[in-house]
């Protein structure tokens, strides 16, 4: 998952920077971090945007 994907997730469950820190127990600097290309991805983290999109759904 990019940055850029990263947003569009965030974008299409309504989500600004702080909820996602916030849905995913993260630091807000480290989302805006992966916004910005700064830090990777991990995995993991992919893998739980992965699950609240489903939960929404």
């Amino acid at each position: 998952m990019t940055g850029e994907q990263f947003k569009v997730w965030r974008s299409n469950l309504g989500l600004s920077q702080s909820g996602a820190a916030e849905a995913l127990d993260l630091a807000l600097n480290t989302i805006q971090a992966y916004e910005s290309g700064e830090l990777p991805i991990p995995k993991v983290v992919e893998l739980a945007c992965k699950a609240l999109m489903n939960a929404r759904d």
